[in-house]
């Protein structure tokens, strides 16, 4: 079955109004939209549509942790993730929009691909830099080596005058 399938909401038949939906989506759904580094991914996704005549409003909230090496001692770290996005799927094609947060949706589709933006959203919200909270929580092995490797602070003498003087 396609992961992606459930993303696909019909909204011909979807009568005016707001309609909630629910999803779960894991290291499967961001393997299959690009982002192949993460370990692993659980995240609950909240989607409320509020469909209008010529347009749907899609408030997009989710929860959850991704795991992936420490930037630090690689070892899995898991980082808590959450976010918010509102999502406006303009009907009909055309437009001249520049806004990243209209979508424009070709009347003839007939279903709104929610995965995309559901993908890009989460995504934003990854931090860059993935590391536990303290260094006590990383390695020890990898942590000794790396203070080990530290550089050894070489103080030029013409420096040490000027030094003894700031301290005076």
């Amino acid at each position: 079955m396609d992961v992606l399938t459930e993303f696909k909401i019909p909204y011909i038949g979807l009568k005016e109004g707001q309609h909630h939906y629910s999803f779960k989506i894991d290291r499967t759904f961001f393997s299959l939209l690009g982002k192949q580094d993460l370990e692993k991914a659980d995240v609950a996704v909240e989607v409320l549509l509020d469909k209008k005549s010529s347009m749907i409003v899609a408030d997009i909230s989710f929860e959850g942790t991704v795991t992936n090496p420490c930037d630090r001692c690689m070892e899995s770290v898991d980082v808590a993730i959450e976010g918010e996005e509102k999502i406006i799927y303009k009907m009909g094609e055309g437009s001249d929009e520049d806004d990243e947060s209209i979508v424009e949706v070709p009347s003839n589709v007939g279903k709104l691909d929610l995965a995309p933006q559901v993908y890009e959203v989460v995504v934003v919200n990854i931090p860059l830099r993935m590391v536990h909270e303290t260094e006590e929580e990383c390695d020890p092995g990898v942590m000794n080596k790396l203070k080990s490797l530290k550089p050894k602070v070489n103080i030029n003498s013409q420096w040490e005058e000027l030094l003894k003087l700031k301290s005076e």
